[in-house]
């Protein structure tokens, strides 16, 4: 059997079109942390993904419709929950290496759901964060994602914080960020 070069392009362009059409994964480290304000509440995290469909119900649903007592909306939704008090870490990481990831791999969004203290009335208490596939073309870009909790409410500072720093965000920077 002869292959000729026509033969040969086609199946040169069938191995390359996956790396150029995002066929990678959509998957991030998620570093959550908290202010120091906190340590003697309980606060609640979740970290979840949905699709398009689901975005519209979860983007005006109200804190207390998702964190009331048997919610619909948090039973139906497949979660990674941290716990933020003084017997649990300050700074707690899903990895992008979890096992949850392959649950989520067709989703469109990631969500950080917390639920902060009766006492902090209007404060943003979730996040919903677009997912990209990584394909060749952006395979570089920033895979982690970076919450702070503060009395603020939640704070996306990926591109903001070094982690080779200190294991914590300073006063100073923190003040930058918040105003």
């Amino acid at each position: 059997m002869k292959i000729d070069s026509c033969t040969i392009r086609y199946i040169v362009i069938l191995f390359l079109l996956p790396l150029l059409t995002g066929c990678f994964s959509n998957r991030k480290n998620v570093t959550i942390e908290i202010s120091n304000r906190f340590w003697n509440d309980t606060i609640h995290v979740d970290v979840a993904c949905i699709n398009d469909v689901m975005y519209r119900q979860y983007e005006l649903c109200s804190k207390e419709e998702y964190w009331g007592m048997d919610s619909v909306l948090r039973i139906d939704l497949h979660t990674e929950s941290f716990i933020f008090d003084i017997n649990h870490p300050t700074k707690q990481k899903l990895s992008e290496d979890s096992l949850i990831w392959n649950y989520w791999k067709n989703d469109d969004y990631l969500m950080i759901l917390v639920d902060i203290p009766k006492s902090y009335i209007g404060v943003p208490w979730k996040i919903v964060i677009p997912l990209e596939f990584y394909s060749w073309f952006n395979f570089w870009d920033e895979r982690d994602i970076f919450v702070y909790i503060s009395d603020k409410g939640l704070i996306r500072l990926d591109n903001e914080v070094v982690y080779s720093k200190p294991s914590f965000i300073s006063q100073k920077d923190m003040e930058r960020y918040i105003k």
